[in-house]
């Protein structure tokens, strides 16, 4: 549920800032608050609590499940052993190797409290040939003071080494979080239409994620086999050169190899961050969400972010479509002198669906503005 545009980020901070040291802004954000949450209809300041839905009880609870499609790219840099490389595998190259995929958020909410879980999790295998290599030496003449032996070309084939890769990643991102601030968007600079139904939200959170790599390699090397050859040694003499028996060099078998080798890393990041909700109308709302963490601290990343972004188009009641683009990075170092500063990037297509007493009553109050 994470998505990509930083401006959002810092207008509502600024925007949360100021509003927060009204205190005319803080009660009304209350009360409006307690009206979402619950399902009862947003009022005006200063009107009283009875309206045309019924009276809030600010316990109720919403429940949402958003599975999703994530077209991620992968950009950055990883060091294995030393030896540093460049990323650059695109949503395509990707999709090649997916053998396997799942991603979701679960989000609970009562009163003004929530709780978020994420979860990533990609299955990707890669097969390949390397193909086949001649190699040889020769012909050439060695020799030491009169003696000189003649060597004849000699040549065998290496390969195909065979190449097999499998790769599981998962990712839990949790968090706890609170509404700081509720309000309709008809009162975020004066008195609320107590018939406007749209909403501005901003939660702040502190939580975590946790990854788990796994990462296997199997390379397949089959046996090389050298022919035989004779030498041809002779040996100088006053009058001329003598030529010496032949010597025979019987052929002989190299054994292949198998080797595997099998890397696991797991850790997780404290994360702490805001999001920020608001409806456009009655039938389109946006998300932005930003989060920061990893600071080092003990097995963490020495930096994990993510941001996301999303358009959220409402069906009906209950069901909406998510629009987005998701954004996750991390600068990681791993044992053996290996390091990963990678950013995992792409647009989102998901479905959201809302059920739970203040999901019922939400329903209602969209039935009865219609």
């Amino acid at each position: 549920m994470h998505a990509v545009r930083t401006v959002p980020w810092p207008l509502a901070a600024l925007l949360a800032t100021l509003l927060a040291t009204s205190p005319a802004w803080a009660d009304a954000g209350a009360e409006a608050g307690a009206g979402r949450d619950s399902g009862e209809t947003p009022r005006a300041s200063g009107e009283s609590s009875g309206d045309t839905f019924g009276e809030a009880s600010g316990d109720d609870w919403e429940i949402r499940l958003a599975p999703y499609i994530w077209g991620a790219s992968i950009d950055g840099d990883a060091t294995v052993m030393g030896n540093s490389t460049k990323v650059d595998a695109s949503f395509r190259d990707i999709l090649e190797k997916l053998n396997g995929g799942l991603f979701a958020t679960f989000e609970g909410r009562k009163g003004r409290f929530v709780a978020v879980f994420d979860l990533l999790y990609v299955h990707l295998e890669d097969d390949f040939n390397t193909g086949t290599a001649t190699v040889g030496f020769g012909p050439t003449t060695v020799g030491r003071g009169r003696l000189a032996v003649a060597v004849p070309r000699v040549q065998t084939t290496l390969g195909p080494a065979s190449v097999g890769s499998e790769t599981t990643m998962w990712g839990l991102e949790f968090f706890g979080g609170y509404r700081l601030i509720s309000r309709p968007v008809s009162g975020l600079f004066g008195d609320a239409d107590p018939n406007d139904i749209r909403q501005f939200d901003l939660d702040v959170f502190a939580g975590g994620r946790y990854w788990n790599l796994d990462s296997e390699v199997d390379i397949e090397i089959p046996p090389v086999s050298v022919p035989g050859f004779s030498l041809s040694p002779s040996l100088a003499l006053p009058g001329g050169s003598v030529a010496l028996p032949q010597i025979r060099v019987p052929g002989v078998t190299l054994g292949g190899a198998d080797v595997d080798v099998d890397v696991s890393q797991e850790w997780v990041d404290p994360l702490i961050g805001m999001r920020v909700e608001a409806d456009l109308s009655r039938r389109f709302s946006f998300s932005v969400l930003g989060g920061v963490g990893g600071f080092g601290i003990g097995s963490a990343s020495d930096l994990a972010w993510n941001v996301a972004a999303s358009v959220n188009v409402h069906l009906g009641e209950r069901w909406e479509i998510l629009l987005g683009y998701n954004a996750i990075g991390i600068d990681k170092d791993l044992p053996s002198d290996s390091n990963l500063d990678l950013t995992m990037h792409g647009p989102v297509l998901g479905f959201r669906y809302r059920f739970g007493p203040a999901a019922d009553q939400r329903a209602e109050r969209l039935l009865a503005a219609n």
